[in-house]
């Protein structure tokens, strides 16, 4: 069988379109792109005119978008799944291990398929297509063969699925592709669509992962683990299902000439989105409508917005503490992307199904996008792979920094939750902050919208979730992006507005840690007490002149944000504070690095290791909790409202169950809480209870300076003086900071406490998740 015959012999049904297809080609572009699209994806030669005739068979029409051409084709003629047939005719049987198998013999050939594929990129003209089909044959034999032999030899059904996925996550590594692997330059359509064929296998390996949880197939013993990672967004009070597009028609009955008839009206989204066939052609047209029409029609409004079209913000470099050389002015640029996410996201209309599944329909040409819904697979030995359920024009291809993916469904109801005509435009404001002097009216007027207590985690999540999407489109449409700023910035005469980060910082008056004045503290055992004590003495030591006995003193003319990927923002901050990474042991359940970051940090006036519990943390939040369960159950249930996963949150007694570690009866509409839920509210509980500041350093976000000092941008509790600080890693993982100080001999007693607990235990000198080399 070769590639060609795969195609029917659409010639003799239209001879008209073989050998010359130009007439249907030059009617029907979108088939053009269509055809483009599909012979980028199999680098072999077609022959045209038979492509044009299959599309025509597939009744495509003008309106069709060539992506969605595309999916069709594949369905009706799936050119790489020829041998794939083959194997799904042997002999069928009821036997539950073999059906599984069956289904991970099948998703390994594919891997296979790909493999194949890779390697004929390099030398394609050495490749003759019987070859491919042969390996093929024999990689169908060889599966199909050590398929039956595992069943025959009654293999525990848990052992041989443990061994196929840990070779399917192997070999999803693997695919990442890179150029490094290949003997000459890769077309980079047929790169991106190798990166997204790797995002296929991986959703594959995550339909065969979704077979564990539903218990029958798969026994308890198996060695992974696997869950859902929640969105940032957690719900609204009455969400509608589906929520309409800006981009569509306005259309109002008007009477004339004595009789009613509907009058159409365009919107100014519609104009700048709709009849986009591609995502490249709509991320292009918002730039326009971004720089051209909505950063003017601001200014125009007051807003003194500082923006040009200057040579210098694409070119000028500064040296960033950690990071060398980058775009001095890349916060302005991202300042653009974020509006840009905004008015797309704002435009489309949010449908869902009758399955409940959700999209994201961004205009008239059905253009859509949906969230990426990452799914963490763990192994024993700890190892963490990050799958996606969705793939799609928004999934963060090869993107590091987006390994949780992207969540514009989640965005559109928050932005949905900001309708007010108040709300939306302080938001829009907050987007540009960047291009915003700091004395300008509707800026401060839109941070104390922002800063209203029932706005502040709306905001925050709605700003969150934009600039994951603009990261996307700075990253994924790089070369689109690329064009248009080489169009629009190129004046050499003018300056760029630049802000620095010494405003980022809110100044409130300091106010000192009084252990008194948390009554909640005294209920702990007196042993948890007598280290808090200990704890406090030492932090203030550390914090009355921590100005000048840091070790080093940050560059505030830096205009530093953390890196989106961990490792990358942990070398940021390094050089700063020493950071500790374990999970403290309290029983036969696990206490979660956020518990053990918090334990670390409350108790690190500790003689022993044993007093360094976070169950003395819990019993504390519990008592609190309990003694103020009216002015909290709103924030819990809040909280605990999942999006996607559930419509209503727990109350303040199901909340306190599960800090006790006890199995929680859900009611309907609720659902349960993982390791990856924990966070906000955990926090804000702690800062409130104990009346200390806790500072969180969080990837991607910015921070500020004080004297010298790094600051976070986000923080909870009362302004203390003293204060614990942390680092959250993508949302999932925290880590416990201390700052590194100078030996100086007004600091010394600060010194020594630094050397004995945050130097002997420091990330970098015992590793992470090694509570067992703690020591004191």
């Amino acid at each position: 069988m070769s590639f060609e015959n795969l195609i029917p012999p659409f010639s003799q049904n239209y001879p008209c379109l073989v050998p010359d297809p130009q007439n249907y080609l030059d009617s029907n572009p979108n088939v053009r792109e269509a055809i483009n699209l599909y012979k980028a994806c199999y680098p072999i030669e077609l022959n045209e005119g038979k492509l044009a005739a299959a599309f025509m068979d597939l009744n495509a029409a003008s309106q069709d978008p060539p992506k969605q051409l595309v999916a069709k084709m594949n369905a009706a003629f799936p050119i790489s799944n020829f041998s794939k047939y083959s194997y799904i005719e042997v002999e069928k049987t009821t036997n539950v291990a073999i059906l599984i198998l069956k289904a991970i013999g099948i998703f390994f050939l594919n891997v296979l398929t790909l493999g194949l594929f890779g390697l004929l990129l390099n030398n394609i003209e050495n490749y003759k297509i019987e070859e491919l089909n042969q390996e093929n044959r024999i990689a169908c034999k060889n599966i199909e063969a050590s398929v039956l032999q595992a069943a025959q030899k009654k293999e525990p059904l848990a052992m041989i699925y443990d061994a196929k996925l840990a070779g399917f996550i192997q070999e999803c590594y693997r695919l990442n592709l890179s150029v490094d692997q290949f003997t000459r330059p890769l077309p980079s359509s047929t790169y991106l669509h190798l990166e997204e064929k790797n995002q296929e296998l991986r959703t594959k390996l995550l339909e065969l992962v979704e077979n564990k949880r539903k218990g029958e197939t798969l026994p308890k013993e198996s060695k992974f683990t696997t869950e859902w990672i929640p969105s940032a967004y957690k719900g609204g009070p009455d969400e509608p299902l589906n929520i309409d597009g800006k981009y569509r028609e306005i259309v109002k009955p008007v009477f004339e000439g004595g009789r009613w008839i509907p009058k159409v009206t365009k919107t100014t989204q519609g104009t700048h989105v709709n009849n986009k066939a591609t995502m490249p052609e709509l991320i292009s047209s918002v730039f326009d409508w971004t720089v051209d029409s909505e950063l003017p029609h601001l200014e125009s409004q007051g807003i003194g917005i500082r923006f040009n079209n200057s040579c210098k913000m694409i070119e000028e470099l500064q040296e960033v503490e950690g990071l060398g050389a980058e775009l001095k002015y890349k916060d302005n640029l991202m300042a653009i992307y974020k509006y840009m996410a905004f008015l797309i996201i704002d435009a489309g209309a949010l449908d869902t199904d009758c399955s409940g599944n959700e999209k994201l329909i961004l205009n008239n040409r059905e253009l859509s996008v949906a969230s990426s819904r990452p799914y963490k697979v763990k192994d024993e030995k700890g190892q963490v792979t990050i799958l996606f359920k969705n793939l799609d024009d928004f999934s963060p291809i090869n993107i590091p920094e987006l390994t949780m993916g992207v969540d514009p469904v989640g965005c559109k109801r928050a932005l949905h939750q900001l309708e007010s005509k108040e709300l939306i435009e302080a938001f829009k404001i907050l987007l540009l902050e960047r291009l915003i002097p700091e004395d300008d009216l509707a800026l401060q007027k839109a941070r104390k919208i922002k800063e209203v207590p029932k706005n502040r985690e709306l905001f925050r999540v709605a700003e969150e979730l934009i600039h994951e999407i603009a990261f996307l489109i700075k990253e994924r449409y790089k070369d689109v992006i690329n064009l248009k700023w080489n169009d629009f910035a190129t004046d050499e005469t003018k300056e760029p507005f630049y802000k620095g980060c010494e405003a980022i910082v809110a100044k409130e008056p300091l106010i000192e840690w009084n252990l008194i004045d948390f009554p909640i503290i005294a209920t702990l055992d007196a042993q948890a007490i007598a280290v808090i004590e200990s704890t406090k003495k030492l932090l203030s030591l550390t914090w009355e002149g921590i100005y000048n006995g840091l070790y080093i003193k940050a560059a505030t003319k830096v205009n530093l944000v953390l890196d989106k990927n961990a490792e990358k923002a942990l070398g940021q901050l390094q050089g700063h504070f020493h950071v500790i990474h374990v999970e403290v042991p309290t029983g036969p359940k696990a206490t979660g690095c956020l518990f053990s970051a918090l334990a670390i940090s409350l108790f690190q006036g500790a003689n022993q290791k044993k007093q360094i519990n976070p169950n003395w943390i819990k019993e504390a939040l519990l008592t609190f909790l309990t003694q103020n369960r009216k002015a909290w159950q709103e924030k819990v249930s809040e909280h605990t409202r999942l999006t996607g996963r559930s419509k209503a949150g727990w109350t303040v007694e199901q909340y306190a169950e599960h800090l006790q570690g006890l199995a929680v009866k859900l009611r309907p509409g609720q659902s349960e809480i993982t390791d990856f839920d924990l966070g906000e509210l955990e926090l804000e509980l702690f800062a409130e209870a104990f009346g200390i500041r806790v500072e969180v350093f969080v990837t991607g976000q910015a921070a500020g300076f004080e004297k010298g000092e790094i600051k976070s941008t986000k923080s909870f509790g009362p302004n203390t003086k003293e204060k614990i600080i942390l680092f959250n890693a993508n949302g999932v993982s925290f880590y416990a900071l201390f700052p590194k100080l100078k030996d100086a001999p007004g600091n010394s007693l600060a010194k020594i406490h630094e050397n004995r607990f945050w130097g002997s235990n420091n990330m970098s000198r015992i590793g992470s998740n090694r509570f067992d080399l703690f020591q004191l």
